[in-house]
């Protein structure tokens, strides 16, 4: 595959930079990068890998391994911030939904969750929501040429 994506920071990646290239306005970040929240320029949104599973084999020669993400957005708690943060929720939900990132090593997101979320409960001034998304991702080598053809495989027979 072209530009192929070879593990799972790659995987995140790639789909931050496809979420910040949809909405520049709000500050990108992977997790664990927000170490801390003190002048962190808002809105923030920081996205984790939070698990994966390998799924069998069915209608391909690669791994399937099943990923999903917690996409969390960040915003002032003022009244304007919660309109502003559950505006920003959906649009991004509805993006990621059905969303297949441009690549041909994934298949389409599918939004499982999207709530408020109590991230840091503790810090006061902040107010969080999550979006949580599954990803299929086609990972490994494939035995196939870059044309689709099987390359020719040479089998020998001892007749003894």
């Amino acid at each position: 595959m072209k530009n192929s994506i070879r593990n799972t920071r790659a995987l995140s990646e790639h789909i931050l930079n496809t979420l910040q290239t949809h909405e520049p306005r709000i500050d990108w970040q992977l997790y664990p990068d927000v170490q801390t929240l003190n002048g962190v320029k808002l809105p923030l949104a920081h996205l984790e890998l939070q698990s994966f599973d390998l799924t069998p084999k069915i209608t391909t020669d690669l791994n399937t391994v099943e990923c999903t993400f917690a996409l969390r957005l960040l915003f002032n708690d003022t009244s304007l911030g919660q309109l502003n943060i559950r505006d920003a929720a959906l649009a991004l939900s509805t993006f990621i939904d059905g969303n297949y990132f441009k690549s041909e090593q994934l298949e389409a997101a599918q939004v499982i969750a999207n709530q408020q979320d109590f991230f840091a409960p503790e810090v006061d001034g902040y107010i969080s929501w999550e979006i949580l998304f599954l990803i299929r991702f086609y990972y490994g080598d494939s035995v196939y040429e870059e044309n689709g053809a099987s390359p020719d495989v040479e089998v020998n027979s001892n007749l003894d």
